[in-house]
C-alpha cells in the first residue's frame, strides 16, 4: 500500500476527482493489483522445465549398459506404479555403475542411460539423488569430454526440475554451471542455462545464491547468441531469476540489454525465442525504473504494437500486451508515443473483443492506464470507437473484467465532453449494477461511485438519470457496509443530491446537475 501511494504521489498528484476520494484508485495502476498480476504471470510462464528425451532417441536408444535397454522395454509394458518403481530401481543401479566407471566411454554409456531414466518420472530422480548421483554428475562437468559434460548436465537439469529437495541438491553445482555459460560448446551453454533456470525457479533463497555467484551477467551474455534456442533458454533462466515480489531487476540493467532483446523480438532468426523474450521484457519493465525509457528509445514500442496488430497467438500476444501496459504506466510522454502509433488503438479494440478472457482483462487494464493520462489520450480511446465495446463489457462480462473496464470508463467520464456519450450508451445502468455486485470488493464500488458522481455533477439531467437507473437503491446498499471508505462517500452523495427530493420530484427534466 505504501509503495502504491508513493507511485501515485510521484506520478499524478492532480488526479481528476471530486467528492469521492479515489485518487489512489484512478491514477495509473502499475502496482494496484501488482501481486495478483505477478502471480498470474508466473502461472503462465512455466517455472521449471524438464528436458525429455527426443522421440527418436526414446524409440531407438543408443547402446547402453547390459540390461538398461531391456529395463526400459520392461517399463514400457508395466503398469504406471510399476514403471515408477522400476525406474527408481534402475536409477539406483545406474548411479552405482557410474560410481564404479573407470573410463569416460564407460561413464558416458551409464550417464546416457541415466539421462533417459531421469526424463521419465520423479521417483527415479528422487532415488538418484538419494543414492548420491549429484556429486558424481558434478564431477563429470569438469571433464574434457563435451558429450559427457552435456549428458551429465542434462541429468542435473531434470533433477533440478523436480522437488525443492532435489533442486537443493543441485544448488552446490551452481558455480560450475555458471562457468559453463561461457564455455566453447553451445549445447553445453544452453543446458547449463536450463539447469540454472530450474534452480532459480525454486525459491528466493536459491535465486540469491545464483545472483551472488554471478549467474545474471553470464545469462545476459548468452542473449548475444545467434542461436535462437540459446536465447530462448537464457531468457527462460533470467525470467526465473527475477521472479517473486522483490525482483531487483535493476541489478541486471545495462544500456545494451534492451536493444538486444528488441532485436530478438523482431528478428525472424529469433522467432522461436520471441515468447520468452517478450515475457522477459515484461518482467524487466514491470517495476518501471531505467529499463522502460531505454526500451522505448531503442524501438520497443513499434515492435510490440506490430505484434499486437499482426499476431493472433495468445502465447505471444499476452506478454506483449503486458509490456505495453508497463510502458503506459511510466509517463504521459511514453503514452504519447504509444497512442501516436496509428496501429495501437485498432489493435487494442480488436483485443478488447477477443474470445480470450485473459486478453480482454489485460487490454482493459492497458486502456484504463491510457485513459488515466491526458485528455488527448482519452480522446484517442473514444475516437477509436471503443466506448460501445467497453459499456457492453461493463454490463455483461465476468466481475474482474467489469472492474477493469469500470476504471477505464471512469477515467473517460472525467473528460466531461464525453459524458453524454457514456450516458447515452447505457453506462449509468451498468455502473449501478456494478455497485450491487461489489459487496465483497472494496475498489469497484469506489470506481462506480466516482462515475455516478461525475454524471450527477456534470450532466444536465444527471440526478434524474441516476435515480431512474436505480442508483439511489444501489448506493443505499453501501450505507450498511462495514467499510467506512465505502459507506461514507455513498451517504455523502445521497445527502448531497437527493436529500431535498421525494420520489415524485425526479420525473421531469427540469432539474440541473449539481444540487445546492
Amino acid at each position: 500500500q505504501q509503495y502504491m501511494e508513493e507511485q501515485v504521489a510521484s506520478h499524478r498528484a492532480n488526479v481528476r476527482t471530486e467528492g469521492v476520494d479515489v485518487g489512489a484508485l484512478l491514477s495509473k495502476r502499475r502496482t494496484s493489483a501488482n501481486e495478483v498480476r505477478r502471480a498470474r504471470r508466473e502461472q503462465l510462464v512455466s517455472a521449471k522445465r524438464l528436458r525429455p528425451m527426443p522421440a527418436a532417441a526414446a524409440a531407438a536408444p543408443p547402446p547402453a549398459e547390459a540390461g538398461a535397454t531391456a529395463m526400459i522395454e520392461d517399463m514400457e509394458a508395466a503398469v504406471p506404479s510399476d514403471v515408477d518403481e522400476a525406474a527408481a530401481s534402475k536409477a539406483k543401479e545406474l548411479v552405482a555403475q557410474l560410481r564404479n566407471a573407470r573410463s569416460h566411454p564407460a561413464a558416458l554409456t551409464v550417464v546416457d542411460s541415466l539421462c533417459r531414466i531421469l526424463s521419465q518420472c520423479d521417483t527415479a530422480r528422487t532415488r538418484a539423488v538419494e543414492c548420491g548421483a549429484v556429486p558424481l554428475l558434478s564431477d563429470l562437468l569438469t571433464t574434457a569430454d563435451p558429450e559427457l559434460q552435456f549428458k551429465a548436465c542434462w541429468c542435473l537439469t531434470n533433477i533440478a526440475a523436480d522437488s525443492h529437495t532435489n533442486a537443493e541438491a543441485v544448488l552446490p553445482v551452481a558455480p560450475t554451471l555458471i562457468a559453463l555459460l561461457s564455455c566453447s560448446s553451445p549445447d553445453l551453454q544452453e543446458q547449463a542455462a536450463w539447469t540454472l533456470g530450474n534452480i532459480a525457479a525454486d525459491s528466493v533463497q536459491f535465486r540469491d545464491v545464483l545472483r551472488a555467484n554471478g549467474a545474471g551477467p553470464g545469462l545476459i551474455a548468452l542473449l548475444n547468441s545467434k542461436t535462437a534456442s540459446i536465447v530462448k533458454t537464457a531468457a527462460f533462466a533470467l525470467i526465473n531469476l527475477v521472479r517473486g515480489p522483490n525482483p531487483r531487476v535493476g541489478e541486471f540493467y545495462s544500456d545494451a540489454v534492451p536493444p538486444l532483446l528488441v532485436r530478438h523480438l523482431t528478428s525472424p532468426e529469433s522467432s522461436d525465442a520471441s515468447i520468452e523474450v517478450a515475457w522477459l521484457i515484461s518482467y524487466l519493465t514491470a517495476s518501471g525504473g531505467k529499463f522502460v525509457p531505454r526500451f522505448v528509445e531503442c524501438g520497443c514500442v513499434p515492435a510490440i504494437v506490430a505484434i499486437l496488430s499482426q499476431t493472433t497467438a495468445l502465447e505471444l500476444t499476452l506478454p506483449s500486451l503486458r509490456v505495453l501496459g508497463n510502458f503506459v504506466c511510466q509517463s504521459d510522454a511514453i503514452t504519447d508515443v504509444i497512442v501516436g502509433d496509428h496501429r495501437t488503438m485498432p489493435a487494442l479494440k480488436s483485443l478488447l473483443n477477443s474470445s480470450s478472457r485473459a486478453l480482454k482483462k489485460e487490454c482493459a487494464w492497458v486502456l484504463s492506464n491510457i485513459a488515466a493520462g491526458t485528455d488527448a489520450h482519452v480522446d484517442a480511446i473514444v475516437a477509436a470507437g471503443m466506448v460501445d465495446d467497453l459499456v457492453q463489457l461493463l454490463g455483461r462480462s465476468q466481475f474482474d473484467i467489469r472492474k477493469e473496464v469500470g476504471y477505464t470508463l471512469s477515467h473517460i467520464a472525467t473528460v466531461h465532453r464525453h459524458l453524454s456519450l457514456l450516458v447515452d450508451r447505457g453506462a449509468v445502468t451498468c455502473f449501478c449494477d456494478l455497485l450491487r455486485a461489489s459487496s465483497s470488493d472494496n475498489e469497484a464500488p469506489l470506481v462506480a461511485l466516482h462515475f455516478l458522481e461525475q454524471v450527477l455533477t456534470h450532466h444536465p439531467s444527471g440526478v434524474r438519470i441516476v435515480e431512474e437507473a436505480g442508483g439511489i437503491e444501489a448506493m443505499e446498499t453501501l450505507q450498511v457496509h462495514t467499510n467506512p471508505e465505502l459507506y461514507s462517500p455513498a451517504s455523502a452523495i445521497i445527502d448531497k443530491f437527493y436529500s431535498d427530493y421525494s420520489e415524485g420530484d425526479l420525473t421531469g427534466d427540469e432539474e440541473g446537475g449539481m444540487q445546492t
